[in-house]
């Protein structure tokens, strides 16, 4: 039986926020707490959502110094930063452990509004099957984040759970997450989400 087990990641399995782990030193943001308030002001003002104002006050930043810190290799970089809880790293081998002596086809996935490059940096980025997580679009030459290309936030985890259900891996395909397939023919019969690790 394939099952999966889902997991947030942002105080979940690692400490604090990716962003605030090597990439807002990097862009001169020094008090993460002033950043979060600005973020939810900005969201407010706007009637936007928190998430999209986020990823466009990380972006604006990055822009207004010049920097690429925001590049796919530089958010890779800081993701080696990220402190994750104890016992995260051998997590997955125990556990994949556990599934094959028990015939179980184990599939890990992260859906969290963290930073995909940085998740992807960390020690445990290639033990997920698929990573949902929050990027950018770049200019041509790949270094300046443009624009948000996903934002996660609470609701929309929601549609990435049925993209694992029903066997999706990726992120763009509208038409199939909401076609129907019937319960018993869905790819992962058995999903789990991770409880925080602290």
């Amino acid at each position: 039986m394939k099952c999966a087990l889902i997991y947030d990641f942002d105080g979940t399995l690692a400490e604090g926020d990716c962003a605030q782990h090597g990439l807002m030193p990097a862009l001169g943001i020094d008090d993460v707490a002033d950043f979060w308030s600005l973020v939810k002001q900005r969201a407010k003002n706007d009637d936007g959502d928190e998430i999209l104002s986020y990823l466009g006050l990380l972006a604006e930043k990055a822009n207004s110094i010049n920097s690429d810190e925001l590049s796919s290799s530089n958010l890779i970089k800081h993701g080696a930063a990220i402190p994750l809880f104890p016992g995260v790293e051998d997590w997955f081998k125990r556990i994949n452990s556990y599934a094959k002596q028990h015939g179980l086809e184990l599939y890990h996935y992260i859906i969290s509004s963290g930073l995909d490059a940085m998740i992807r940096g960390t020690s445990i980025g290639n033990e997920f099957r698929k990573i949902y997580a929050c990027k950018y679009h770049y200019s041509a030459d790949g270094n300046r984040a443009t624009w948000p290309g996903q934002a996660i936030n609470y609701t929309t985890k929601t549609q990435f759970l049925f993209r694992i259900n029903k066997g999706i891996d990726n992120s763009w395909d509208n038409s199939a997450v909401n076609k129907f397939i019937e319960p018993a023919l869905r790819e992962m019969l058995c999903m789990m989400k991770a409880v925080n690790w602290m």
